[in-house]
């Protein structure tokens, strides 16, 4: 502060010069070293030394810079900043949002607690001082900040959709910009007054994670604040705000069927007059609604709208057609790329045809709608579209449009599901690769993935020439690549698409010489074929080649097999995998590192003993686990009993007959639960597999116990109970003795559908399953007759509500039970019984047993 004594002019010289007087004797900036370089010229002032954070390591810019403002922060009481801390937090967010321009979710959050102090401070007392509407204006830039780390998130993360990671980013935001909000509640203030803006980010935001808790009762919530805001300053929210916010909730379509109609309900309702960024909301909303088979209609008939207010885009066109595809209906989808097509050619200015003009992505979205679809002119529909895009191409009228690798692998593997297919693929190939030659600009980047699906085409041909015509394919690939082309470069699919060909036909035709991927291959290929014995005789040919270091089983070699054991669930499955279990330790410890077991390989094998159905299946399973436990608690191995090992083991007491297996079951879980410091804890799975051991045990205490961990769940921060978690709750109520059984599954499939506090149903990962249904009408089928009235009116009213979710796919088995329920209580109500029946019946022709018990139903 004593600078700002000496020199009291400076108080009146703009702040963009403020780091300069920063750098003079008296002002402590140790996140600035004068030692860092280059320099930067201040206006105004004479060259100073100010420092750039990519000058040295990031890293220890940023350790001395958090922890220097961190320290900062920390060592005052609210209450006792000054002009200099204002001016001081000033320049940090802008040495953070300056100097970021890739943000870190911590630059962020630094960020955000240097404007919270602020509005802390501002809202203490009566100090104007603090109310410095420069700081408001960092507000909107912040927010910025945490939408740019979320975009990057999902760069990064696009494959994982984390839903944990996206809540870190959102959350925040929305906290940030309530809290402004809240200070403007209290104080009255408009220096704290959110604008249009910040809120418009803010939708961007969560616009970004859709999927996650109530994202669209937050946007609604945070819709409501601005225009309460608005309107106590006598005006409404921006058009551009609405426009975030619908684009926010049109988002959500794919994860709550509630959005498109509350778009629409929200545009009826505008207080602008709607753009075309306005309708594209509404039109995205039911393009991307898989839930509701209308949907498709519903995006045409707005597309239609645009198209006669002279306000249709390309982008409308391609959400339409995209919706079409995704409800399998690409008749549709190719007549709404035509109508785009003709709006093209239509068009009679720049601007109108710059807006219309079509893309790859237009075509593309109707090929796959055809490729994917099982219509038997699918393959010739794919290759007409793409013909139609070539004659636009030859035109010379579509400019920028091009064949893509996507447009061209989307016909030929549309082709490729065709039996025989390989001549038509290897013509299509052929033809792609000579327009590349003569026109390399308006050619398709051949990749990889084409060749391959060419080759497996072949692979697939039941012709004489099919596995010379497989192995020229993959010579020509080879061919491109060694030309310096690395998207060429043949992989172990691609050889094992050839080598597969030559075997099989018998093929003396020279091949590339197998190695171990190429092996681990094709027995992942027959693996997922369940060829057992053929798996045997390609395992015995590596062991063979011990000489030759090029075919060695690996880790992957012996995870295969065991899994093809597993999922052959042959009685003998366990053993034999455990016996190959038993051969890795034992080559490990002769030297082969090779073949060092990993926790996958033990949860491979304890599930082959799991699903083997062999009478000790879980004996062994359990063993084989706790001498894993014992290895890894006394040091002698570094094999970690992960979480998906415990899973395995406790999945095979739950699929086991022994009388002890529940308490079995719950011995694992505990150990678990005492390894959370090592990172090992149970899962929803885990609790589930324990659930199940307890539900099929038909043990007196099971729906006690059973209820007792449910609620372990439900008071636990990492697990949620889930739907199997309450089918085997309701399994347990209808397999006891207790009186009502029918009456308390209805009562707790009843508090399932309607709580709103049940953090599961609120988290979206419970949702309705058949079988809890099927738990009620097994507890009407058994109850007793002094039940009868009771047990009536339950399975009538279970009944109503299975018909009213229509999320639930209704099979005739379940009809079964609901018929078979009504002989056992002698159903006089004939209109409820032929309700049943005719819905039964025209799921299609009943089979024996089902028609067997209409017939009797009926006749009582």
């Amino acid at each position: 502060m004593k600078i700002w004594c000496r020199h009291a002019t400076i108080r009146s010289v703009a702040y963009s010069r403020f780091y300069a007087c920063a750098q003079r004797p008296g002002w402590s900036r140790p996140w600035l070293s004068a030692s860092r370089t280059p320099t930067l010229p201040i206006s105004g002032f004479s060259t100073t030394t100010v420092s750039t954070p990519y000058a040295q390591s990031r890293v220890a810019w940023w350790d001395d810079f958090s922890n220097d403002v961190n320290g900062w922060l920390g060592k005052q009481a609210v209450g006792t900043w000054r002009r200099g801390d204002v001016l001081r937090g000033r320049a940090v967010l802008d040495e953070l949002l300056d100097r970021a321009k890739e943000p870190t979710r911590e630059q962020a959050r630094l960020a955000t607690s240097v404007l919270q102090r602020w509005v802390a401070e501002a809202t203490h007392g009566e100090n104007e001082l603090m109310k410095d509407t420069k700081m408001m204006g960092q507000l909107p830039r912040v927010l910025i900040m945490w939408k740019q780390v979320k975009n990057r998130r999902r760069i990064v993360n696009l494959s994982r959709r984390r839903l944990n990671k996206s809540a870190e980013v959102v959350e925040p935001t929305v906290q940030l910009l309530q809290m402004f909000a809240e200070a403007y509640d209290v104080t009255g203030n408009e220096v704290f007054s959110p604008t249009d803006q910040c809120f418009a980010i803010t939708f961007d935001t969560l616009g970004l994670s859709p999927n996650i808790d109530h994202t669209l009762e937050v946007v609604q919530d945070l819709l409501t604040q601005c225009c309460q805001h608005a309107e106590k300053r006598g005006r409404i929210p921006d058009l551009v705000c609405w426009n975030a916010a619908l684009h926010a909730i049109a988002k959500c379509s794919p994860y709550n069927p509630k959005a498109p109609e509350l778009v629409e309900d929200f545009i009826q309702g505008l207080p602008h007059s709607p753009t075309v960024r306005t309708w594209t909301a509404a039109l995205y909303a039911w393009a991307r609604c898989t839930q509701e088979e209308g949907a498709p209609s519903r995006a045409q008939s707005i597309l239609d709208h645009l198209v006669n207010e002279g306000q249709a885009t390309t982008v409308a066109f391609n959400l339409c057609i995209d919706a079409w595809s995704k409800h399998g209906q690409p008749a549709h989808a190719e007549a709404t790329l035509h109508s785009l097509l003709q709006e093209y050619e239509q068009a009679t200015t720049p601007t109108a045809r710059e807006a219309l003009r079509p893309s790859d992505l237009s075509f593309l979205a109707a090929i796959n709608s055809w490729a994917k679809s099982q219509d038997p002119r699918a393959a010739e529909k794919a290759e007409e579209l793409l013909k139609h895009m070539q004659r636009l191409l030859n035109s010379g009228e579509h400019p920028g449009l091009k064949v893509s690798t996507q447009v061209f692998s989307a016909v030929l593997d549309a082709w490729a599901r065709q039996p025989n297919a390989g001549p038509k693929v290897e013509s299509l190939l052929t033809g792609m690769e000579h327009l590349n030659e003569v026109n390399p600009d308006e050619g398709t980047a051949l990749s990889l993935q084409t060749y391959s699906i060419a080759i497996n085409a072949w692979a697939n041909t039941n012709t004489y020439e099919a596995p010379e015509r497989a192995v020229k394919l993959l010579h020509r690939l080879e061919e491109l690549s060694s030309q310096g082309n690395p998207a060429l470069i043949p992989n172990a699919m691609t050889e094992y698409a050839k080598s597969h060909v030559a075997a099989r036909r018998g093929s003396s035709a020279k091949t590339i010489p197998p190695n171990t991927v190429t092996y681990n291959v094709v027995l992942h290929i027959l693996a997922s074929h369940g060829k057992i014995r053929e798996i045997q005789e390609l395992f015995n040919q590596m062991r063979e080649k011990s000489d030759d270091w090029n075919v060695l089983p690996d880790v992957v070699t012996y995870g295969t097999i065991m899994n093809a054991y597993r999922q052959s669930r042959q009685s003998n499955s366990g053993v034999k995998a455990s016996s190959l279990l038993m051969e890795m330790e034992e080559k490990y410890r002769l030297g082969n590192a090779a073949l060092k077991p990993n926790p996958t390989i033990y949860s491979t094998v304890l599930a082959a003993w799991g699903s083997s159905g062999h009478r000790e299946a879980a004996i062994k399973a359990n063993e084989i686990f706790w001498q894993l436990v014992e290895r890894y608690e006394k040091d002698e191995n570094d094999i970690v009993p992960t979480q998906q090992v415990c899973n395995a083991a406790l999945s095979a007491w739950a699929r086991s007959d022994e009388a002890l297996a529940p308490e079995q079951a719950e011995k694992v879980l505990r150990w678990m639960k005492g390894q959370r410091s090592k990172h090992i804890h149970p899962s929803v799975v885990s609790y589930n597999h324990v659930l199940m051991a307890w539900a099929h045990s038909e043990r007196n205490q099971a729906f006690s116990r059973i209820k007792e961990l449910i609620e372990d769940m439900e008071s636990s921060s990492e697990t949620i109970p889930d739907s199997i978690s309450y089918s085997n709750l309701l399994f347990a109520i209808s397999k006891s003795n207790g009186p009502s059984r029918a009456r308390q599954c209805l009562t707790v499939v009843e508090n399932l559908l309607a709580s709103t506090s049940v953090r599961s149903i609120n988290a979206g990962i419970t949702r309705p399953k058949i079988a809890w249904f099927h738990s009620i009408f097994h507890a009407c089928l058994t109850s007793s007759l002094s039940e009868r009235d009771d047990s009536l009116l339950v399975l009538k009213e279970a009944s109503r509500i299975l018909f009213e979710t229509k999320t639930l796919q209704i099979t005739e088995g379940t009809f079964r039970y609901i018929l078979k329920a009504c002989l056992h209580l002698s159903v006089d109500d004939a209109e409820f019984v032929q309700s049943i029946t005719g819905r039964c019946l025209a799921l299609g022709t009943p089979n024996a047993d089902t028609t067997d018990t209409i017939r009797r139903v009926l006749s009582d």
